[in-house]
């Protein structure tokens, strides 16, 4: 299977020469000792000897001549002479860090079945299942979704894609393939260096399959170091609010007809009072989730469901950030509350029954 056929990437032929062109500008001790001198000197004694013929006259004795004592000269301290110090060594200045990402508009991909939220400063085009996201012509974020059925398995995807997109803009070496969860579903993970058009990169790969028949490519990037530093931040703020929900038909579905092939696993299970601090709606049918996620069913309409959650997430705290409404009538809600995100889908499994997705 191929995810994405290679004519499309980068929105086709006519997208991938704009990207070509907009991608062409950058492609990351002393010891001391004193000396004493002494001296000392004694004269030799005189006797007095008597001449035998004379009277004896008395002789002074001689006086001892005291010999002179050389002064003790002090012998000079030599001069201590400090040497200069060495200057210590530069301190490395810290490189500025780009500011934390910001969440802002909230696009639907209809045909693709899923939406996100993109971040402030950052330009997103959609063309079909496909959304190409860039700024400064050094990060790009790219999705897709497949358009037909597969059965391979997401380890077979990541490879296929990394080689396809190797053979077609440059080198890439994958590093370890990681586990991760994408919209409350299990997913496949990257992380790649190499060459992109001509130029050193980083980036992400991530693939993530709701169902056996449904799967999602994304693809970040960054030149001339701008991955380390901002690329991967606004990549992981970005593809934490993605929500999968149907793709949308050629033909717009009535509210009230039944979604054919329902793709998403009915709860069975007794459903609970909240989930993670998030109200379930009182009266749902079934329900069940894990750390990832909580779905439930109910016969409430689906502008009753929304009305539910709008009060009850105000109320709680949290502030709407937009809503999206796609051709088959599915819903998607994003709240955030400080540095949480939460989004509620809204989908129609009949005509009496409402499917509702909970990921925080």
């Amino acid at each position: 299977m191929a995810i994405i056929r290679k004519e499309h990437y980068f929105f086709g032929n006519h997208h991938t020469h704009t990207f070509r062109a907009r991608f062409s500008s950058f492609l990351w001790g002393s010891a001391f000792s004193i000396l004493v001198l002494a001296g000392c000197g004694s004269a030799p004694e005189v006797t007095a000897v008597p001449s035998p013929t004379s009277t004896a006259t008395a002789v002074p004795t001689a006086t001892a001549v005291p010999t002179a004592v050389p002064t003790l000269e002090p012998t000079p301290s030599p001069t201590l002479t400090l040497l200069p110090t060495a200057a210590p060594p530069p301190t490395a200045t810290p490189l500025p860090t780009a500011p934390a990402p910001v969440l802002g508009e909230l696009i639907v991909v209809e045909e693709g079945g899923y939406s996100f939220q993109n971040v402030d400063g950052f330009t997103a085009e959609v063309q079909g299942v496909q959304v190409g996201i860039t700024k400064d012509d050094e990060i790009l974020i790219f999705l897709a979704s497949n358009e037909g059925p597969t059965t391979e398995a997401l380890d077979e995807v990541l490879t296929n894609f990394i080689a396809a997109v190797s053979a077609d803009t440059g080198e890439m070496v994958a590093g370890d393939f990681y586990e991760l969860v994408i919209g409350g579903s299990k997913g496949l993970a990257a992380d790649v260096t190499g060459h992109f058009l001509g130029d050193d990169m980083e980036g992400r790969i991530v693939v993530v399959a709701p169902t056996d028949s449904y799967a999602l490519i994304a693809f970040g990037l960054g030149v001339k170091g701008r991955w380390p530093s901002e690329g991967a931040a606004v990549f992981e703020a970005l593809t934490a609010t993605i929500s999968f929900a149907p793709p949308a038909t050629t033909t717009e579905a009535p509210q009230t007809e039944a979604v054919t092939n329902f793709p998403l696993p009915l709860p069975t299970g007794d459903p609970a009072a909240e989930w993670e601090t998030l109200p379930i709606m009182p009266g749902a049918l079934a329900g069940e989730g894990d750390a990832d996620g909580y779905a439930f069913t109910t016969a409430a309409t689906k502008t009753a469901v929304q009305t539910f959650y709008e009060e009850q997430m105000a109320a709680l705290g949290w502030t709407a950030l937009g809503s999206g409404e796609g051709a088959t009538g599915a819903v998607i809600m994003i709240f955030q509350k400080e540095a949480a995100v939460a989004s509620i889908s809204i989908l129609t499994v009949d005509e009496n029954t409402r499917y509702v997705l909970l990921i925080q």
